[in-house]
């Protein structure tokens, strides 16, 4: 086990490149490029949820359901960043829990390394969060 906690571990495993050579997946010590959030919230009355993106993707030419996920800016940590992102995208203010370590997005062919942050959504009780509905009706 490469990283563990309750809620996320990453794991040794071997991956074969196109050239059927066998190389080992082991964490990154360089930079990060993004982050990937899961991120909790409390909702009153209800239980526990979990917060996620309903995008439309015009590659699949259908709607997603994602976690939140952006780029990390220059001269920013994964842990500002994370906070950042969760404002942008979702209007939440929240606090990181955990900070996953780097994990490549796509073994032995891509420089690309992500984080999965785990976060929790600061719950305020003067904080009213409206939804917006098609036709700009809010519930």
């Amino acid at each position: 086990v490469l990283y563990d906690t309750s809620w996320q571990s990453t794991m040794d495993s071997v991956n074969n490149n196109s050239n059927n050579i066998s190389r080992m997946s082991q964490p990154v010590t360089g930079g990060t490029d993004r982050v990937s959030l899961l991120v909790f919230y409390n909702k009153p009355l209800y239980h526990e949820c979990v917060v996620l993106l309903k995008q439309y993707n015009s590659n699949l030419n259908n709607y997603t359901i994602e976690m939140p996920t952006g780029v990390i800016e220059d001269n920013e940590t994964p842990e500002l960043s994370a906070v950042r992102i969760l404002s942008e995208q979702t209007g939440y203010i929240g606090s990181v829990k955990t900070v996953g370590p780097s994990l490549s997005d796509t073994p032995c062919s891509s420089g690309q390394y992500s984080r999965i942050i785990s976060m929790r959504v600061i719950y305020h009780k003067y904080l009213m969060v409206r939804y917006y509905k098609p036709g700009g009706k809010i519930s």
